[in-house]
């Protein structure tokens, strides 16, 4: 929902007004007042500019998910969005980068694209191996082979 500025300044102003009457009792001098006034209404005004050119996104952007669940931005800017699959993201090797034993990166860099594939699968984003047989439609097995293949090369 957005911000209210009629509606808020209200209840800003009785909230000051009440405050104003709690530190003149206390003994504070008009001058005081007015800049401790002042400074209330820069933040207030600092609430209403950030609630009016901010926007929350989405937690999971769905594909399929209904225009009312969708942010309003994105739906302005079609642009913005973008539809890939899991498997095209995680192809690449930068993590490669990342190691620091030079004979390790040597190693790896040698395996094929599909041994590499599986490594970072089974190693970095942690998935049994039962989860990618279902992934890439084989069997538990032949992905133990495969593992067991990679970790014979760097005995």
């Amino acid at each position: 929902m957005g911000f209210n500025y009629a509606s808020e300044k209200k209840k800003f102003d009785r909230e000051r007004a009440r405050f104003r009457k709690d530190y003149a009792q206390a003994g504070m001098c008009e001058e005081a007042i007015r800049e401790m006034y002042e400074f209330d209404l820069a933040v207030f005004r600092s609430k209403r500019t950030y609630a009016n050119r901010t926007q929350r996104l989405p937690d999971i952007l769905h594909p399929d998910a209904n225009e009312r669940e969708r942010s309003r931005l994105l739906q302005k800017y079609e642009v913005l969005t973008e539809s890939f699959e899991e498997k095209v993201i995680n192809r690449g090797q930068s993590w490669l980068d990342t190691l620091e034993d030079p004979r390790l990166v040597k190693g790896l860099k040698q395996l094929s694209q599909d041994e590499l594939e599986l490594l970072m699968w089974l190693v970095q984003l942690e998935y049994s191996q039962r989860e990618l047989a279902r992934l890439f439609g084989c069997s538990q097995y032949a992905i133990s082979k495969r593992y067991q293949k990679i970790k014979r090369a760097f005995k």
